[in-house]
């Protein structure tokens, strides 16, 4: 796997080294430790135990009430009402799938690894949905209906994600695991003499390929 630089006039062939077992080891840390999850709240009428999905964690459900429903037959029958609520994962970091192309020999991914760098997030979003609130009284309070969904929701997902690391952690402990041994360079006058003489006729070029 090889990574060409530019280097002023020339461009540099690089061999690139990666520490694959510490690259892997921090993969497996960065899914354990950096997937965000998301909590999953719902109101199901059942006759049955309600049964959460097999990837999802920390489970609850209570009994709301007994309400009479119609069935498929249009038969009415008493079932029981429950609110369900559960986690499951919402999210493993974006990083991972770079990770893995590197280590599957794509050297094209290797920029971005050694460049990562925080999200940088312009204000504080629960802060600011806050003051919105605060500012609401009975005569507006419909208007801002979206602005009270959407901060109960970024409170639970706070909630269910107060124990995740944050991805930044690992960004220099990813780039330590990539290293270079330069085993070429070449002009890049040279380059583009090479190119411009293949340029020319198509045609010839390709006559020449199939002598």
């Amino acid at each position: 796997m090889y990574y060409f630089k530019y280097e002023r006039n020339k461009i540099g062939k690089y061999k690139v080294i990666v520490d694959r077992d510490n690259l892997m080891d921090l993969k497996d840390d960065i899914i354990k430790n950096c997937t965000e999850y998301k909590k999953i709240s719902q109101y199901v009428l059942s006759d049955n135990e309600i049964i959460a999905p097999e990837n999802s964690r920390n489970f609850y459900s209570e009994f709301i009430r007994t309400e009479k429903v119609k069935t498929i037959d249009l038969k009415v029958k008493e079932t029981n009402l429950y609110y369900v609520e559960y986690e499951m994962p919402f999210e493993i970091p974006g990083v991972v799938k770079y990770i893995d192309r590197l280590l599957d020999n794509d050297a094209s991914v290797v920029d971005y690894l050694l460049c990562l760098r925080p999200k940088f997030i312009s204000s504080n979003k629960k802060e600011r949905l806050l003051n919105i609130i605060k500012n609401c009284d009975a005569s507006n309070i419909n208007n801002h209906l979206t602005e009270l969904e959407y901060l109960t929701e970024l409170v639970k997902f706070e909630s269910v994600n107060k124990h995740t690391i944050p991805i930044k952690e690992y960004y220099e402990a990813i780039a330590n695991t990539i290293s270079f041994e330069k085993v070429d360079e070449i002009d890049k006058e040279l380059i583009k003499e090479n190119i411009a003489f293949f340029e020319q006729d198509d045609i010839k070029v390709k006559k020449l390929e199939n002598k």
